[in-house]
């Protein structure tokens, strides 16, 4: 699976856009700061706050669709205990820094993960994108560095440590070159699982079913 690269199309690309949408959220007075931060924080824009009754309060926002779809109500009804409704209508595209994410796998990028995110989230989801991750992969006899990157730049990183196997607990003290023979064969062992680490695709399949 191939993904495209926008570092190398910027060039060709005059902006990139994304559906928004507007928003209209019906809450008591008691919940507002929970959810004007949770809009905030879903990069939202608050487009009107009207108090209705004494203690119920309608809130306005324009939201990218992509944070509306990510679980949005769900973390609404957890903000206000399930008293908050949400109704929305489409708000046409508006332009938006938008990049791209690759997962590195001992510094190879996996396209087949790659994600879409804007600017200023990349931080925060790639930790727990790499985190993610490494809850899937089997731990080897080599290190396993698993990165998220933007461009260039890191945003992330997380260290699965290399079990070392005992290959010399049978042999006998005296014994040094079959101790360096055995050595030596699973060092060699171990430049082959780097070069072809099996067991990764399973992690990616996990990984893409709870993106």
């Amino acid at each position: 699976m191939s993904f495209p690269d926008t570092d190398n199309n910027h060039q060709k690309v005059a902006e990139i856009q994304e559906p928004y949408v507007s928003a209209t959220i019906t809450l008591p007075e008691e919940y507002l700061g929970k959810v004007i931060e949770l809009c905030e924080s879903n990069r939202g824009e608050q487009v009107e706050l009207t108090f209705f009754t004494a203690t119920q309060v309608i809130l306005k926002y324009d939201l990218p669709l992509a944070q509306l779809v990510d679980d949005f109500f769900g973390k609404l009804k957890g903000a206000t205990k399930g008293y908050a409704s949400l109704d929305y209508e489409d708000a046409g595209f508006r332009r938006s820094n938008i990049v791209k994410m690759s997962l590195l796998v001992n510094k190879e990028p996996v396209d087949a993960v790659a994600r879409i995110v804007h600017h200023t989230q990349c931080e925060r989801l790639g930790r727990v994108w790499v985190k993610k991750f490494k809850e899937h992969v089997t731990r080897q006899m080599f290190e396993i560095v698993i990165q998220a990157a933007v461009g260039n730049r890191i945003v992330a990183r997380e260290t699965i440590k290399p079990f070392r196997k005992d290959v010399l607990q049978k042999l006998h003290a005296a014994d040094i070159g079959r101790k360096r023979k055995l050595l030596d064969k699973q060092k060699e062992g171990r430049k082959k699982l780097r070069a072809n680490p099996h067991g990764y695709e399973i992690s990616y399949t996990h990984v893409l079913e709870h993106q």
